[in-house]
């Protein structure tokens, strides 16, 4: 027969009249890593059977924060770096390398790396230059290879222009020669002219 319930030590079991039985084993977090083993016995101890398993790590899993990357507007010849985190919440190591797919603006300063098991973070540092960009809105991936899979988030900005240079200079005073007439002066004496 099937067991429909898990069974605890020193509970009984169905046997079918062949002499075989089903058990599922629901193994917790909370079970050590390695060999373990089940013994059933029959009642009247006649017979009995042993059930040899091991528990294994469970494999590398990538997590990523944030997900998507927007920056929001920056001006043209601006130079921002951010870090993006990411963390392994398997139980095995988890190797991994980052890329932009050749975008230029987008650079990854931390390209590969290793991550232990259970909740350890690396940061990846991104480094953005809007140098060589036009007005307007870009697009780009970081993706993250790794011994378990592949995942990719979204970097997108807006590139504006540089203040207007009247805002940003100081007022300057422009003079015609048209109007002015200093007449014959002599070396090292001072006129006002009147107007």
């Amino acid at each position: 027969g099937r067991l429909q319930q898990p069974v605890s030590a020193n509970s009984l079991l169905h046997v079918s009249n062949a002499g075989t039985f089903d058990v599922t084993i629901a193994a917790s977090d909370q079970w050590s890593l390695g060999s373990h083993i089940i013994r059933a016995t029959e009642e009247l101890g006649l017979r009995n059977a042993v059930l040899r398993f091991t528990i294994t790590p469970k494999p590398a899993k990538l997590k990523i924060a944030p997900s998507f990357l927007d920056l929001g507007q920056l001006v043209v010849g601006q130079k921002v770096s951010l870090p993006v985190l990411l963390e392994n919440t398997g139980g095995q190591q988890l190797h991994w390398v980052s890329d932009t797919d050749g975008t230029h603006w987008l650079n990854v300063v931390t390209r590969e790396g290793a991550l232990q098991s259970f909740g350890l973070q690396q940061s990846v540092d991104l480094a953005v230059d809007t140098t060589h960009l036009n007005v307007g809105h870009y697009f780009s991936t970081l993706r993250v290879s790794s011994n378990v899979g592949e995942d990719r988030i979204g970097v997108s900005l807006i590139v504006i222009p540089p203040p207007s240079h009247a805002q940003s200079e100081q007022p300057k005073l422009n003079l015609t020669s048209s109007g002015l007439d200093f007449g014959t002066q002599t070396v090292n004496t001072q006129a006002t002219m009147q107007t």
